[in-house]
């Protein structure tokens, strides 16, 4: 099942640097992580936002998770509040909503330096985006160095669905 292996993907790439940040730290390896998630409609995207964000907050040193709602956030305040309270994750749902700015190319320079500048080596912040239209995202924002995972999300079939829902209450019964 593609959404099983998808779901397990975003347990090692996504969760595992949240989990093991002190130990990583230790170890001097840089967090930099850009992850998008694509796949069709109703896969589980943004559930696994949320479930991201119980991770986050259930740590013995707390993560800030932000939020990023396309159309009515603007994506330089969302990151510079990351950086201000920093652990953070930023969600970023639908990122192919930015394409829309494709024709200003000033915006799409800054928008893209923003993005390096956020997902650098020395920032303890985590870009996580999601697309149903990977095809529409900026092409810059695709490019090497830029992502360090892409990460299909496909349907669950029926051995996927247990597995999905056994994290989740996992998370939920941590955070208690």
């Amino acid at each position: 099942s593609l959404g099983l292996v998808g779901s397990e993907m975003c347990i090692e790439t996504v969760w595992a640097p949240i989990k093991f940040d002190d130990k990583l730290k230790e170890l001097d390896v840089p967090l930099k992580r850009a992850v998008l998630l694509e796949g069709p409609y109703g896969t589980g995207k943004t559930l696994g936002a949320f479930l991201t964000a119980q991770v986050c907050v259930a740590q013995e040193e707390p993560w800030t998770f932000v939020y990023c709602r396309p159309g009515k956030d603007d994506i330089f305040d969302v990151l510079a509040t990351a950086r201000l309270y920093a652990p953070a994750v930023v969600f970023y749902e639908d990122v192919d909503t930015l394409s829309e700015e494709a024709n200003d190319p000033e915006r799409v320079s800054k928008l893209l330096d923003a993005f390096d500048g956020i997902t650098s080596k020395t920032n303890d912040i985590m870009v996580i985006m999601t697309t149903n239209h990977k095809d529409r995202i900026l092409k810059g924002m695709l490019r090497p160095g830029r992502l360090d995972a892409m990460i299909h999300i496909g349907a669950l079939d029926q051995n996927g669905i247990p597995v999905s829902y056994t994290h989740l209450r996992a998370h939920e019964t941590e955070a208690d």
